[in-house]
């Protein structure tokens, strides 16, 4: 994979690079172009642009609300999960362009996962399956120096929208009795995060990723699939079926290489939507809030 970042000079350029203090630097000081002449995002997520740069990098812009100290974190965890073996993109320099942090990444070329399922949804069970085979694969290894699992997903339990402080305290209850862990875990694993290019499958996106049980883990995916819908919803339309099919694929195929992680994941399933709510996305919040309190009524 390139490690080294493409001659800036070669493009029209304004504003210089400016890189936190402390940062890790592989770079000598670079300049890039202005906001308006690195051209149109080629994707859009919900904290960052990417924008191409160049044949070998695109560029990670983060919104202008984005803290500094978050990006700078994403850039580390990026460089130690690369440093891990993992299939993930080389990370570059951090950069400030037009009052808005980035980060260089590697450049990948292929579509994610979750956008080959579109025009195939019959593919939706071998996807699942290959996304659980991959999933057990980032558990096996470990990241000393991220921080733990059960530390931030307290801290987001903490700013969840929970109808009282009593059902919180219970949610933080049931946390503390949890496993530890010590796998490293993504925080955020589904099919628009793997990327299908001509050298296999390739993670990205690891912004939240922690140390902690890899159940609480599987446990996210499983919830990010449609895991809080309520036992009435899961047929009614075929979308809710391909989600159930999705899950039950996934689960089966991570069982086979860790037995027993069913259950392990269902106990963390309900601590992990409590954490979910603090990520203000308003049309779940009904849902999950129904969901936590089913599991955690006095």
């Amino acid at each position: 994979m390139p490690h080294r970042l493409p001659d800036p000079h070669t493009t029209p350029v304004e504003e210089t690079v400016t890189r936190p203090p402390g940062a890790y630097v592989s770079e000598p000081p670079h300049r890039i172009p202005r906001l308006d002449g690195l051209g149109s995002p080629v994707a859009r997520g919900r904290t960052a642009e990417i924008y191409a740069w160049q044949d070998s990098w695109v560029l990670k812009l983060f919104d202008d609300w984005m803290p500094r100290e978050a990006v700078q974190r994403e850039r580390e965890i990026a460089r130690a999960v690369h440093e891990s073996g993992l299939s993930v993109p080389a990370v570059g320099d951090m950069v400030q362009v037009g009052g808005r942090w980035g980060v260089f990444y590697e450049r990948i070329e292929g579509t994610s996962l979750l956008a080959s399922l579109s025009p195939h949804p019959w593919k939706v069970i071998a996807a699942f399956r290959d996304l659980a085979v991959l999933h057990y694969e980032i558990h096996a290894h470990t990241a000393p120096g991220l921080s733990s699992l059960k530390d931030r997903l307290a801290a987001k339990i903490g700013r969840a929208l929970l109808p009282d402080k009593g059902l919180k305290a219970r949610v933080l209850d049931r946390l503390a009795h949890l496993p530890e862990g010590d796998s490293l875990c993504h925080g955020d694993f589904h099919p628009d995060n793997v990327l299908i290019s001509p050298q296999g499958l390739v993670i990205i996106d690891w912004i939240d990723a922690s140390v902690g049980d890899p159940a609480a883990d599987v446990a996210r995916t499983l919830l990010l699939s449609g895991g809080a819908s309520p036992p009435e919803a899961r047929f009614r339309s075929w979308r809710d079926v391909l989600r159930r099919m999705a899950r039950w694929a996934y689960l089966r195929s991570y069982e086979q290489h860790c037995p027993g992680i069913r259950e392990r994941a269902t106990s963390w399933l309900p601590v992990v939507a409590a954490g979910r709510l603090s990520e203000g996305i308003s049309e779940e919040r009904a849902q999950l809030q129904t969901f936590v309190r089913r599991h955690f009524s006095p």
